[in-house]
């Protein structure tokens, strides 16, 4: 008796998904999903889209970095003059800077 009702569910739910997936299919066609001629065209756009080389991904020009020091450094100042932690901007000093690779929580 429960094995009946068990295989009568798993069928059920089966059905029920076989019957979504129709309708999807139908309201995409009925929407006028993508043709095939938007489809060349975007693979088109793609292949000629410039690639970016590896080595000048991650790298920043002297003046990219500097900047970027500044704005450290001010945000070390903000946030050590709002919490009153030796505010004084003559204690630390931001010269360098390197990306720490991210944790998966």
């Amino acid at each position: 008796m429960v094995v009946k009702v068990v295989v009568i569910g798993i069928v059920l739910v089966f059905a029920i998904l076989v019957i979504l997936t129709l309708l999807l299919m139908l309201f995409r066609k009925a929407a006028g999903g993508k043709s095939e001629e938007s489809n060349e065209k975007q693979q088109e756009t793609l292949r000629m889209a410039p690639e970016e080389t590896p080595a000048s991904m991650g790298q920043a020009s002297d003046g990219e970095a500097l900047s970027l020091i500044c704005v450290l450094t001010a945000a070390v100042a903000a946030y050590r003059s709002e919490t009153g932690e030796n505010a004084d901007p003559g204690r630390f000093r931001v010269v360098a800077f390197r990306k720490t690779p991210r944790r998966i929580r």
